[in-house]
């Protein structure tokens, strides 16, 4: 069910993935690294640290913001 649903998702839906995606008790995730060396462990730091590489601060939009969470 929860598989069915994670891959109906379309647009800015596909941000809610995460929150379904948590590894199960008892298993483990690599971290991530992002482009400056930096590394995400968590779930909630993982999620930020992609969000941030798929959406970079764009200084010459006055408009720019991250989608919500």
């Amino acid at each position: 069910m929860c598989s069915e649903y994670l891959q109906t998702l379309r647009g800015a839906e596909v941000w809610r993935a995460p929150r379904f995606a948590n590894p199960r008790a008892g298993t483990t995730v690599e971290a991530l690294t992002d482009r400056e060396g930096k590394h995400a462990y968590t779930s909630l730091e993982k999620e930020v640290m992609v969000r941030r590489e798929s959406f970079p601060p764009n200084d010459d939009d006055e408009d720019y913001e991250l989608p919500p969470t």
